[in-house]
């Protein structure tokens, strides 16, 4: 009997910076449980930025068993073509019919209602989703509910895209604020007047 669900659940994650390259990174996949109960399979797609001025996509399988994100293969057509992380053999086999429909809706999500090609060929916001995110004129990390923030973390060492959010995220966000506080401070101490306790 086939368990996949009829219509699974797209979880998305966006990192965009308008005063930098723009998007960093696109990614949205959907959880597939293995017929056997033992965890799930991934299938998604991922666009971004990858360094030197070049972007990248592609396709994704990562699987999950026992709550533990164990391989990660990528592919850019009807095959899998690297085994990023871990073995799973699927390199070098075309994808399945059910696969490939899967990872094609996810594709599909992504670009109706975040991503599109530019003139260059190159993936950037719609700008709808920039309205959405507010992001014309900020820096935005955002993840969609739901969304396995391990995931990332378990990409990042295997993908050409950067997958930096988290940490770097934290950091951009403490130092925004630090900076707003000294120029609050500084207007302050310019006024006479003192910070209200």
């Amino acid at each position: 009997m086939d368990r996949k669900p009829s219509s699974p659940r797209v979880r998305t994650a966006i990192q965009y910076d308008p005063r930098c390259r723009g998007l960093y990174l696109a990614l949205a996949y959907v959880r597939i449980p293995k017929e056997d109960r033992s965890g799930h399979d991934l299938y998604g797609f991922v666009a971004g930025y990858s360094g030197g001025g070049c972007y990248e996509d592609e396709f994704f399988h990562v699987e999950q068993r026992h709550g533990v994100f164990t391989t990660y293969t990528s592919s850019y057509g009807t095959y899998w073509d690297i085994e990023r992380i871990g073995d799973h053999g699927l390199v070098g086999t075309p994808l399945k019919r059910e696969v490939e429909s899967i990872l094609d809706s996810v594709q599909t999500y992504l670009f109706r209602r975040w991503l599109k090609w530019t003139e260059e060929g190159l993936p950037e916001l719609q700008d709808s989703a920039k309205r959405r995110l507010n992001c014309t004129r900020r820096r935005v990390f955002w993840m969609s509910s739901g969304f396995n923030y391990g995931l990332l973390e378990f990409m990042s060492s295997g993908s050409p895209i950067s997958v930096c959010f988290g940490q770097r995220a934290d950091e951009f966000r403490l130092s925004m604020r630090r900076r707003r506080a000294e120029r609050r401070k500084k207007r302050q101490s310019e006024t006479g007047h003192e910070p209200s306790a």
